[in-house]
């Protein structure tokens, strides 16, 4: 039987960004089902097409693992067993606390400042 095509749901590199993006702005460790939903509400996919979930989950395993392997990624184990999956800080990345941007430096600083 001859070898069905490939189903593309992303472009080149597309989850892959999407992925490290939400891994970033995240407030802790997420499991591969919770990035598959929350990348295909960023899509404006239908998120409660389990078919699509499943499809998209095991995609995203799989890149996670990949990067795991390059070190961009790292993952742990829940009570559960389940993977939860977080971003590893860079050499001397550090989280930066906010800093206020340009103009409200320069409402009140300057020596004429009361």
């Amino acid at each position: 039987m001859p070898r069905q095509k490939r189903q593309v749901l992303f472009g080149q590199g597309e989850l892959t960004r999407n992925l490290l993006r939400e891994l970033r702005d995240a407030d802790g460790p997420l499991t591969s089902r919770e990035l598959a939903q929350s990348i295909l509400a960023l899509r404006g996919d239908d998120v409660r097409d389990r078919r699509l979930i499943s499809e998209v989950t095991r995609r995203v395993s799989k890149a996670l693992r990949s990067h795991r392997e390059e070190g961009r990624v790292r993952s742990a184990t829940d009570a559960s067993g389940n993977l939860m999956w977080s971003r590893r800080l860079g050499r001397g990345e550090v989280v930066a606390p906010m800093l206020p941007s340009r103009s409200e430096d320069m409402v009140n600083t300057g020596p004429d400042a009361t």
